[in-house]
């Protein structure tokens, strides 16, 4: 409960202060944006009902009565009393779906925000990492009988990256856009390539116009969009089993 929020906060406040007050200023807003679509979901989802309560009493009320309407001559103003209802729960319930989607893509956007508040390139602690990954990297090798090991490089940007690949080999951009086929393009590359998975959501179409520019064949691997997970393994396996280090 509040004892364990407040020792969180403590916690936070003693290890960093600066990421700690990010999320302290952030999380607000979260909560904030949370009580705001429920309050509109729960406003337009009652008004939703309430219509069609109406509605329904209307549709009862004219089927019972429908010889007196019919003797009244009442079948035009019924329908558009009916036309009208009918708009009302239209609107209503647009307008309660939407604010109750709004609730997961702006929870993710606040905690996107809070993830980039808080991230901060350390060198030290980079420099850790990569001695640990590399490390990994080493074992992995030695496992697998490998006679090379692998370089866990330094994090760099796309376009730092691709001209270093354009400069060193073949670029194999994996682009769900894509329209390259990935056996014809080893075909056609050397023994050094330079294989690019973007992240969740794929690479911006900028991104992709730049690997092309510099010599970059946009590939796709399939009808399926793979995951960010999934798509390097099995390009890796693709490629191994074209270069003859794999068989089936």
């Amino acid at each position: 409960g509040v004892l364990t929020i407040l020792g969180t906060l403590a916690f936070m406040l003693y290890i960093d202060v600066p990421i700690a007050l990010v999320v302290i200023f952030i999380t607000p807003l979260s909560i904030l944006t949370a009580g705001f679509i429920a309050y509109k979901s729960e406003k337009y989802f009652r008004r939703q009902s309430q219509i069609r309560g109406e509605q329904t009493a209307l549709i009862n009320e004219m089927i019972e009565g429908q010889k007196v309407v019919q003797s009244f001559r009442q079948e035009g103003p019924v329908l558009e009393r009916f036309d009208e209802i009918n708009g009302r729960l239209r609107h209503a319930s647009l307008r309660a779906v939407f604010y109750s989607s709004l609730t997961n893509p702006t929870t993710r956007f606040v905690n996107s925000m809070v993830y980039a508040g808080v991230a901060r390139p350390d060198p030290q602690a980079a420099g850790k990492k990569a001695a640990r990954l590399q490390k990994i990297a080493k074992e992995a090798a030695q496992q697998s009988g490998r006679g090379r090991v692998p370089q866990v490089l330094a994090p760099a940007s796309l376009e730092e990256a691709l001209r270093a690949a354009a400069a060193q080999g073949e670029i194999l951009f994996c682009y769900e856009k894509g329209t390259g086929s990935l056996k014809e393009a080893l075909a056609q590359c050397g023994e050094r390539v330079f294989l690019f998975v973007g992240p969740e959501g794929g690479f911006a179409p900028e991104e992709a116009e730049l690997a092309q520019a510099l010599g970059g064949k946009l590939l796709s691997l399939g009808r399926r969009i793979l995951r960010t997970e999934t798509a390097p393994l099995a390009a890796l396996s693709a490629i191994f089993y074209e270069k003859g280090d794999m068989e089936l």
